[in-house]
């Protein structure tokens, strides 16, 4: 019998994996797609902070919010804040990140949500305390048919 070959969706995946690393963004990664069931997006409660709790301080949850037209973070870590140019909860992308980086981060969000796909990539962070940033954005339900919610994490590398 001959021996099965990896599908393209698994070398994608795989390949993915490798460049997260094995830090907290390839571990959220990893608990992520253990979520998913019958090719369904995991829901927001699917997502059990027990079961991170090692890596909790980078991650956050934001979510779409249609009234302000921008993401709404509703959950973030610790370690955040000194990221974002104030504390994360409860606040929008924009209000959060330095202007230049707000703008170019909503188009990320967007493509994560619209493709229902995970996103990763690494960024630097400029001005004082620039660090080497590894961004991971999650689409994740709200009720099991609205995909308006990111789960993601920042973890420095620097």
């Amino acid at each position: 019998m001959a021996a099965t070959s990896p599908t393209i969706e698994r070398l994608e995946r795989d390949a993915f994996r490798l460049r997260l690393g094995y830090g907290p963004c390839g571990q959220l990664f990893q608990y992520w797609r253990s979520k998913i069931v019958f090719g369904r997006l995991p829901h927001r409660v699917d997502i059990d902070p027990l079961q991170v709790r090692g890596i909790l301080d980078g991650m956050f949850i934001a979510t779409w919010d249609p009234d302000a037209a921008t993401y709404r973070f509703l959950i973030a870590g610790l370690g955040l804040p000194g990221l974002f140019d104030a504390e994360p909860r409860d606040r929008t992308l924009e209000e959060i990140l330095p202007a230049r980086l707000g703008r170019d981060e909503r188009p990320l969000y967007d493509v994560c949500l619209a493709s229902a796909v995970a996103f990763g990539a690494e960024f630097r962070r400029r001005g004082s305390g620039a660090l080497l940033y590894r961004r991971l954005l999650l689409p994740v339900t709200a009720n099991n048919r609205d995909l308006n919610t990111v789960l993601g994490m920042y973890e420095p590398l620097d």
